[in-house]
């Protein structure tokens, strides 16, 4: 972080690191087993177009923002929506927007608070009610959500390193006990095995939407797009490899008997000379990191939105990041079983990619129309 970083701002490096830690977390452990699946070798190349399709959205995001800087989605969707002689209609037209926003973002918290809870359940703490591992995790996420934008980043900014070292150990897995073969043969998909496969990867890069808050706090929003863009080709890489591992090692039949196949690829890794024995503990650590920094980023999100719509002082912060913390807990401990949570965890990611393809085409449909500008002129407040 740069010295000359002005209080209360996100750097274009600390933008980058936010996108990155938000949307890796707990589906990097589990969507494998459901991408092959549903499509076999050919999830490599369905993988990669999700990747593409979720870069343009964030792109499409990001050139929304860049439009109106220093402001919060809650300031320019109303003023996009609304007319110059009824404000109110822009307001009015926002808030169904602004709750599926905050349906998504606590919906997927709670799935990685319930997922996150039942792997260390079943890799560590076996003996550990898995209610006391959610609710540890939800009142410190809460504790840290209670601080401003500003502060999350820079908590993602010195996380974030900690993410490369085992995408490099899980490549390393594949030269160990990959088989080439098994990635192959390609194109044997059907359309529907396509479409289905691409709602499965999509669903893994739920997230994205952060950007629509925290982009108001940046100090550069003109550089965000190089930021962002970045962000999403290391994200890409670190889902594509996790993919070929777990393929190029058990293969298309075996992967979907596997309820963690990333932790198993891990497994499978034997260091040289047996200088570090059970890889797998070490990566797990890394794991419940990127957890951390998802749950924190979009429960963030979440509380920013509410203080920002309602235009609340910053001392409710810490109170709304409790009542997000409750809800997200509560919402948490509904799936009666590991698949229901994986069937939950899929359709709030589906809903969460959803909006953030609806959301930017409604709004550059609406600024098309209206000659690029919003109808309502207002004073620009900077974001509480």
């Amino acid at each position: 972080m740069s010295q000359l970083q002005p209080e209360g701002t996100i750097t274009p490096y600390q933008g980058y690191a936010l996108l990155v830690t938000t949307v890796i977390g707990v589906e990097v452990v589990v969507f494998p087993r459901f991408l092959s699946r549903e499509a076999g070798p050919d999830g490599i190349w369905i993988m990669l177009i999700s990747g593409l399709i979720t870069t343009f959205l964030v792109y499409l995001m990001t050139r929304l923002c860049q439009q109106f800087p220093q402001q919060s989605i809650t300031q320019f969707v109303p003023r996009i929506l609304g007319s110059k002689h009824s404000p109110r209609l822009g307001r009015l037209l926002s808030a169904p927007l602004m709750l599926l926003l905050l349906i998504s973002w606590l919906g997927i918290v709670a799935m990685i608070t319930r997922s996150f809870g039942e792997v260390m359940v079943s890799a560590v703490l076996v003996e550990t009610p898995i209610e006391f591992i959610m609710g540890t995790l939800c009142a410190i996420g809460a504790i840290v959500t209670s601080n401003r934008p500003e502060i999350l980043a820079r908590y993602a900014e010195f996380l974030l390193p900690f993410l490369y070292p085992p995408i490099l150990l899980i490549l390393f897995a594949v030269i160990q006990e990959g088989d080439w073969l098994n990635l192959l043969p390609l194109f044997q998909v059907n359309w529907h095995q396509v479409f289905k496969g691409l709602l499965h990867s999509l669903a893994t890069f739920g997230g994205i939407k952060v950007i629509l808050v925290f982009m108001a706090f940046y100090q550069q929003p003109q550089r965000a797009m190089h930021s962002h863009i970045s962000a999403m080709v290391i994200i890409m890489i670190g889902y594509l490899g996790t993919f070929l591992s777990a393929l190029s090692i058990f293969g298309k039949d075996e992967i979907v008997h596997l309820l963690w196949p990333t932790l198993e690829v891990v497994k499978q890794l034997r260091i040289p000379g047996g200088i570090l024995e059970r890889v797998e503990s070490a990566v797990l650590v890394v794991w419940m990191v990127a957890v951390f920094t998802s749950i924190t980023a979009m429960l963030g999100a979440s509380v920013q939105l509410i203080i920002s719509a309602f235009r609340l002082k910053g001392h409710y912060r810490k109170w709304i990041a409790l009542g997000g913390a409750a809800i997200v807990y509560f919402v948490g401990i509904l799936p009666t079983t590991v698949n229901q949570l994986l069937q939950w965890s899929y359709r709030f990611g589906l809903l969460d990619v959803g909006i953030a393809l609806a959301l930017p085409l409604l709004l550059f449909g609406v600024l098309k129309i209206r000659g690029g500008k919003g109808a309502i002129e207002q004073d620009e407040q900077p974001p509480v």
